[in-house]
């Protein structure tokens, strides 16, 4: 049975606005993430940030450290893991809806790779997530 993980940050409440200093219309600052309840077997974590009303991925973080319990704020500073996308902060015409999503993963899950790059394969992390937590923002223009 897979467990729930607390996925918080506190730039915003879940289902709420997302702070124009986050976005393009800002500084395009990282969202701080916190998370809690790691299940027993996690190896790694993963973290995604997904524009749900464009299917456009904002952000794809894999392989950061079982130890990790969040990503601070910021713009740059040497982040846990690996990134197979960079920070591409909201920037919508209109609104948008973004889907924020951490992900604990086994040792026996590896991220899906071709010619040694990492590939998004969000199907691939949720199919053998051992926990998964989510909060939603949006942000308008």
């Amino acid at each position: 049975m897979r467990q729930s993980l607390k996925l918080t940050t506190s730039a915003f409440k879940d289902g709420g606005p997302i702070p124009k200093l986050y976005t393009c219309d800002g500084q395009s600052l990282i969202v701080p993430l916190s998370w809690s309840g790691a299940p027993k077997g996690t190896a790694w974590f993963a973290v995604t940030a997904i524009d749900v009303s464009a299917s456009i991925t904002h952000w794809y973080l894999i392989d950061i450290p079982p130890t990790t319990t969040g990503i601070k704020p910021g713009t740059s500073y040497s982040m846990p893991g690996k990134r197979v996308t960079s920070w591409f902060a909201p920037c919508p015409q209109g609104s948008d809806t973004y889907e924020f999503t951490v992900y604990a993963m086994p040792s026996s899950y590896q991220p899906l790779q071709t010619h040694g790059v990492y590939l998004e394969d969000e199907d691939g992390l949720a199919a053998h997530a051992l926990g998964i937590g989510q909060l939603i923002g949006y942000y308008s223009d």
